[in-house]
């Protein structure tokens, strides 16, 4: 026997488990998918008991959707629920071309099935094919799967391919595979997971750590971005984990609030470990948030957490940043956008105010306040000026679709929106005060990221 066929033999044999266990209690908020992959599990668990009646068990099933909804983890699970062996086909031993590993082939795929036949004969167990990234599948390699699971060199009972693909319709998968004949259902379309699933799944993960009782969940859940998956939730609670570990030098260390937002801002909205910035930097990027921060509060604006941390992107590269929670997706009150507006605008006004230069950090506020203003007269019609001259109107269609006298109105309406907000951002930095502002910073400096909880103390 070969090298290779001793570490493909190994590999569909090994007892050692290739995957992650997921369990059903882990999956929170997707009761719906939950009742669909039921089925599934049923066929799969139950195959011997179908087999002995006549009835072939076998087949494909298709996950589709964006990237990070979950296919894999719901694969994950499908194996654990239904006790079956679970094999990532893309890791399964080829031979080497040039030095690397070659792209799967025909024969490759008729040794993966030969040696999946025998694992279910041999230990009466199911064997699920898992291969991720099926869209990029063609050739040879796609042929052969259809003459496999169409039983042309022996039954598939027992075997079954699950394949994900990142692609909006099932129809992009132009394979035949996944049709009727062939698979056990439908293609499964995901989406991204919400955002009560999201807090239900922190919950979960959290309580399975000892923690402080008084996290609050929704709020750090709020943080994650729409792709954030179930399992990249499960990485972040673990090196959140990992982190308090590291802090206190012991292995009871407790989980805080502290840790689960410090890693959320770290790990899964962007930013930094390390910026470069000096410390006469560090203070002016500390004051501009400090302003923004303090001003989203008194205007009673839903403000999460603040940071100074330098961001990757090239455009804020260097900033910092007040993450305060609204949701693109929902009807926002009109009061909230004008006070987004005189936020935007209160980290250039606050900056002034406390004596420091302006500098690029500025021109990213008047960008934010330029949006809320144009959100304001495009889509919410309170223009004054485009109101009189052509009535209560919303620009429901692109603006380079308008003639050029309107969108000079409109940006007339948006300099009258802005210069107001700036009137009443100087009034508001000036209720605020140097010395809250300035106790706002000091934390900043200290802590690099403070939350709400924080902020609200400091205050007062």
């Amino acid at each position: 026997m070969s090298s290779l066929s001793q570490k493909r033999r190994k590999f569909i044999f090994s007892d050692v488990s290739v995957f992650a266990p997921v369990k059903r209690e882990e999956i929170r908020g997707a009761g719906a998918l939950l009742a669909t992959f039921d089925e599934v599990i049923e066929r799969i668990r139950n195959f011997q008991f179908l087999t002995s009646l006549g009835l072939p068990v076998g087949g494909t099933l298709l996950l589709y959707g964006p990237k990070r909804t979950g296919k894999t983890y719901f694969s994950r699970y499908l194996a654990t629920a239904s006790n079956a062996r679970f094999v990532n086909v893309r890791n399964f031993p080829k031979p080497e071309e040039d030095g690397r590993e070659a792209d799967l082939g025909a024969e490759d795929v008729r040794e993966l099935y030969k040696l999946a036949r025998e694992y279910v004969k041999k230990q009466n167990k199911p064997i699920i094919l898992f291969y991720d990234e099926f869209d990029g599948v063609e050739g040879e390699a796609l042929e052969e799967l259809r003459i496999q699971i169409d039983g042309v060199e022996g039954r598939t009972d027992g075997i079954f391919l699950v394949a994900t693909a990142a692609v909006d319709s099932a129809d992009e998968i132009d394979s035949g595979l996944f049709g009727f004949g062939r698979a056990l259902m439908e293609p499964i379309p995901f989406g991204y997971q919400t955002p009560q699933g999201k807090i239900d799944t922190l919950r979960y993960y959290v309580s399975l750590v000892d923690h402080d009782p008084n996290i609050d969940f929704e709020s750090i859940a709020s943080l994650f971005q729409d792709e954030t998956s179930p399992a990249a939730i499960q990485q972040f609670v673990n090196d959140a984990c990992t982190k308090a570990k590291l802090d206190e030098k012991k292995k009871s260390a407790k989980l805080t609030e502290r840790h689960l937002v410090e890693r959320c801002v770290r790990n899964l909205i962007g930013f930094e470990m390390d910026g470069e910035r000096s410390p006469e930097d560090d203070r002016v990027v500390a004051h501009h948030e400090a302003c923004h921060a303090a001003a989203g509060r008194f205007l009673g604006l839903p403000v999460q957490v603040v940071t100074i941390l330098p961001r990757r992107s090239a455009e804020l590269e260097g900033r910092g940043t007040t993450m305060v929670n609204i949701p693109d997706n929902r009807v926002v009150p009109l009061q909230t956008i004008e006070n987004l507006v005189v936020f935007s605008l209160c980290g250039m006004i606050g900056q002034r105010y406390l004596g420091f230069p302006e500098d690029d950090g500025n021109a990213f506020d008047l960008l934010g306040a330029n949006a809320a203003a144009q959100r304001l007269v495009g889509d919410n019609a309170q223009g004054a000026l485009t109101r009189q001259r052509y009535g209560c109107i919303v620009f429901n269609r692109p603006r380079n679709e308008y003639s050029q006298p309107m969108r000079i109105t409109e940006e007339q309406d948006v300099a009258s929106i802005i210069k107001k907000a700036e009137r009443k951002a100087e009034s508001l930095m000036r209720k605020i005060g140097k010395k809250r502002l300035g106790r706002v910073a000091e934390a900043l400096l200290k802590k690099k990221t403070i939350l709400r909880s924080e902020l609200d103390g400091l205050l007062k």
